[in-house]
């Protein structure tokens, strides 16, 4: 887990945030590039949701 982000500007706003690390198998591909292209989760709206995959 990576520390949670607190807001300074908005009382009460805190992102919890994770890193994931593994070997991914796309069965989707639909799917996946929706996820690639929108995020994931509820705080997408904050900067946060982003999906990063390396090579």
């Amino acid at each position: 887990m990576l520390p949670p982000l607190v807001s300074t500007a908005k009382k009460g706003l805190k992102v919890v945030r994770a890193e994931v690390r593994g070997q991914l198998t796309v069965t989707d591909p639909v799917t996946f590039a929706h996820t690639l292209t929108e995020g994931l989760g509820k705080a997408r709206s904050y900067g946060v949701g982003l999906v990063l995959v390396r090579k």
